[in-house]
């Protein structure tokens, strides 16, 4: 909670912050280049050490060789403060060697690579479509 107050004389806003609650929130990184299961996935989250005092946002990071549903994982782990996650992995493949393929794979992330050049500031949202279109194709 915010509490302000404005001194008469002065004018100006005098603002302090008080905790209300005893729990904090922190962020912990996971890399999970080495799993290979979503049941592994799980495993290694519920296998971390978590203050009990604390609210945790969990940000996945590697390159993965798995397809992550984020809302599943929350469904699954045992961790009751565990309250966000949040994807931020690669994935694992090279695009130049797929980009070079005569197949439509190969056009689509030629087209994609081509527009991450046109559009640079449109970079990680573009990846991500590659990294969609790639999934797509696998199914």
């Amino acid at each position: 909670m915010i509490y302000g107050e404005i001194d008469e004389n002065t004018k100006k806003l005098k603002l302090e912050f008080i905790p209300v609650d005893d729990k904090e929130f922190a962020e912990k990184e996971i890399n999970i280049s080495e799993i290979s299961s979503i049941e592994e996935l799980l495993e290694k989250i519920n296998n971390e050490e978590y203050d009990e005092n604390k609210y945790f946002k969990i940000i996945l990071v590697g390159n993965k060789k798995i397809e992550i549903n984020i809302n599943e994982i929350l469904k699954n782990i045992l961790q009751k403060n565990i309250i966000k996650i949040k994807d931020k992995t690669k994935l694992e493949v090279d695009l130049e060697n797929i980009s070079k393929q005569q197949n439509l794979k190969g056009f689509f992330v030629r087209n994609l690579l081509e527009k991450i050049e046109e559009e640079p500031e449109n970079k990680e949202k573009i990846y991500k479509a590659i990294e969609i279109g790639l999934m797509a194709f696998e199914k």
